[in-house]
């Protein structure tokens, strides 16, 4: 008897076409994640909102509070203060190594109960305690500070899918910037009302309340049809697993991919420290008010409130291509705005280019610039890589520091400009050369021919996927045979 062969299914069949998510779970991106990774982004976006806002409370009125309170010379209390921001980024590539090898909330969890102590030392100082307690606290509340953005980029990285990646860093920045924005009006409010140590009282509070936010945060659950099944990953020993992590770890950095990244941090550094340490001084000098600068932080952060959802909802399904299109785009923009800015001599439109520049800069550059990353080497080195780049990043910042204390030394108010102007143009020659060297080219091909395999798989009829998997099922059955014989 002859079975008659079935017909293969038409294309309008549901299992020839992919699936398409329904178009109210596209609009809300949140609702399509699960719910420990729901609680994860939650506790992720309260811990960086309330660090943040302890940063603020602390790190802009550190200055004043060692020269008043602890009756430090003012050249020793800037040095200080320049450690506790630039001097734990350089040394963020061994941080990110440790990152890597302890996964987890455990980095960042003791991050921040060290600078929650790191804080309380600084509020219990008096002037007969000396400058080396000072020293050595705002040391630790440096590298306790670079070591928590580590691990909550890190563990971002490794938890979320790449398409709820962009998403994911857009939100978080909105809550760094909201953190900042709170932070700063009540340190400012305090010290109105000359309450200077209550702000550092706020600052320990939300340190350790950052603390207790982690502690909600749960490792997402593995699907037992990819991943390995519960007991054999329980009969792992803690040795193999760190032994591991450490050949994961000792396989990744290839500076062919990472030295253009580097350069392109460095430079934004650069540009970014800039505008932090000369530009309040620079319109009081050129254009006669400082106030001019509270403008473009304003507008800046009500900008980028709005901005960074609305790009991390378009990039709902990002390649690589788009991701390093839009990550070079953003911060060819951040040097052209900057170059264009020291040309203008009209408060006005200087003002209006710089914050325009620059809000578009971290609308195309916060959403890609970690998956971007991750994309590139693997998530399994994510914390050291992202090391590498806060460490270009921190190089451009202590440039900055020796190149503007020069030029308002010696460069004349007329030629003031200069000073944002001849870097704006080296950081937009260089960025434009690390975006020529295209390093994602390899893996790009590569990602388009798997999408393109896949697709072609998805458009076949079931009858022929069936058979396709059935083909490999018994091209594998020989060497699963001799494993087993083994």
């Amino acid at each position: 008897m002859t079975i008659p062969q079935q017909s293969a299914a038409p294309p309008s069949h549901p299992s020839a076409r992919p699936f398409r998510q329904p178009w109210h779970m596209q609009m809300m991106p949140w609702r399509t994640l699960p719910s420990t990774l729901l609680r994860n982004a939650a506790a992720v976006l309260a811990s960086r909102l309330l660090v943040s806002a302890a940063a603020m409370m602390v790190t802009p009125f550190l200055v004043v509070h060692l020269t008043r309170e602890l009756g430090l010379a003012p050249f020793v209390a800037v040095l200080l203060a320049s450690a506790v921001v630039i001097g734990g980024r350089l040394f963020a590539r061994p941080l990110g190594v440790l990152v890597d090898r302890r996964p987890g909330i455990g980095p960042a969890f003791a991050s921040l109960l060290c600078c929650a102590m790191a804080t309380t030392l600084l509020l219990g100082l008096d002037s007969a305690v000396g400058t080396w307690l000072a020293a050595t606290a705002c040391i630790c509340l440096s590298v306790a500070s670079t070591t928590f953005t580590l691990a909550v980029r890190t563990h971002v990285a490794r938890s979320f899918d790449l398409r709820h990646l962009p998403m994911v860093y857009a939100t978080s920045s909105v809550a760094f910037n909201l953190g900042m924005f709170v932070g700063s009006a009540l340190a400012g409010w305090l010290l109105h009302r000359e309450l200077g140590a209550w702000a550092i009282g706020c600052a320990v509070g939300a340190y350790l309340l950052g603390a207790c936010a982690l502690l909600v945060l749960r490792s997402p659950r593995s699907d037992s049809s990819t991943g390995p099944s519960k007991t054999s990953t329980s009969e792992k020993s803690s040795s193999s697993r760190r032994s591991e992590a450490k050949s994961d770890t000792a396989s990744t950095l290839p500076p062919i991919v990472l030295g253009p990244f580097a350069w392109t941090y460095t430079a934004i550094g650069y540009l970014t420290n800039t505008v932090t340490l000369l530009l309040a001084a620079y319109c009081a000098t050129v254009f006669g008010s400082a106030a001019l600068a509270s403008v473009f932080y304003s507008s800046q952060s009500l900008a980028l409130v709005a901005v960074l959802p609305l790009m991390g909802w378009l990039l709902r399904r990002p390649t690589l291509g788009i991701l390093a299109t839009l990550y070079f785009g953003g911060q060819l923009l951040a040097a052209l705005g900057f170059v264009v800015f020291g040309a203008i001599g009209t408060a006005g439109p200087a003002i209006g280019v710089l914050s325009v520049a620059f809000c578009l800069s971290q609308a195309l550059s916060v959403p890609t610039a970690d998956p971007l990353l991750a994309k590139l080497v693997g998530r399994g080195s994510v914390g050291q890589v992202f090391g590498t780049t806060m460490s270009a990043n921190a190089r451009g910042a202590l440039a900055a520091c020796v190149v503007n204390a020069a030029a308002l030394q010696w460069l004349p108010h007329e030629r003031l400009g200069l000073a944002w102007v001849v870097p704006g143009g080296v950081a937009l020659v260089v960025v434009a050369v690390a975006a020529a060297c295209r390093p994602w080219r390899a893996q790009a091909a590569k990602e388009t021919k798997a999408s393109t395999v896949e697709a072609d798989v998805l458009q076949q009829p079931s009858a022929e996927r069936s058979n396709v998997g059935n083909t490999i099922e018994a091209a594998a059955l020989p060497r699963n045979a001799a494993i087993a014989a083994r």
